[in-house]
């Protein structure tokens, strides 16, 4: 949506290290690789990761930062639209082999989704994304008064000084989640309409569109999406919710 793609999903995250300050020093990016080059993959984690606390600190060491910048863009290709170009060069952590991969249509993630009447809520659900249990959802809209303050948008992504609540605009749940989770979206849900529309559909307001075990519902007043267990989120122009 982050799916804040900081998505879409109860996502865990590396918990910070307790190694003492001499050992730090000896193994962090920064004195591994130097400051500028740390400076660069610290950009890039925060960036893609998907985690509300990610290990975006030049203090942990580069393959932890590799491994979350990795994750990240394994996340934003399995919700299909557009990724940042570090994701896909050969010089990023996860690069892609030289030789392309053979297209095989059976292993492409089974992404479908829908549009509001009114076009400002977009959804896709897929069942290939990372620790969803099998499905997922995440909705993106476009025009909306902001129901989190600056505080929230910032806790949601504590290292992007740029998110803001204008920028909430990203709101995932899974078939496992606890609670549904809403990110400064990184991923333009609407490439992928773009990309394949035969999969979209607009959502008549009253209608359900349900798969891998999550419902969405459309009203006039919004968009609702909730598991079996019902977490999940509430999207409209005058308020958004999570629970």
């Amino acid at each position: 949506m982050s799916l804040t793609f900081k998505p879409l999903l109860a996502l865990g995250f590396i918990g910070a290290l307790s190694w003492s300050s001499a050992v730090l020093a000896e193994t962090s990016c920064t004195a591994s690789i130097g400051t500028k080059d740390a400076k660069v993959l610290v950009d890039q984690c925060i960036q893609i990761s998907p985690a509300t606390h990610p290990p975006c600190n030049a203090q942990n060491s580069c393959d932890i930062i590799k491994e979350e910048i990795t994750r990240g863009c394994d996340m934003a290709k399995s919700m299909g639209g557009q990724v940042p170009k570090f994701c896909l060069t050969a010089s990023a952590p996860q690069a892609a082999p030289t030789a392309p991969a053979a297209t095989n249509s059976s292993n492409k993630p089974d992404v479908i989704g829908f549009q509001s009447p009114s076009k400002n809520i977009l959804c896709i659900f897929s069942n290939q994304v990372e620790n969803s249990g099998g499905g997922n959802v995440a909705c993106q809209i476009s025009q909306f008064t902001p129901s989190f303050d600056k505080a929230y948008a910032l806790s949601r992504d504590p290292e992007n000084r740029s998110c803001v609540p204008s920028d909430l605009n990203l709101y995932e749940t899974s078939v496992n989640s606890q609670a549904g989770q809403n990110s400064c979206g990184i991923i333009d849900l609407a490439q992928t309409m773009l990309d394949e529309p035969s999969k979209f559909s607009t959502l008549p307001y009253g209608s359900n569109f349900q798969k891998f075990g999550i419902t969405c519902l459309s009203e006039q007043t919004g968009v609702t999406c909730k598991n079996t267990a019902g977490h999940g989120f509430s999207l409209s122009k005058a308020k958004q919710q999570i629970f």
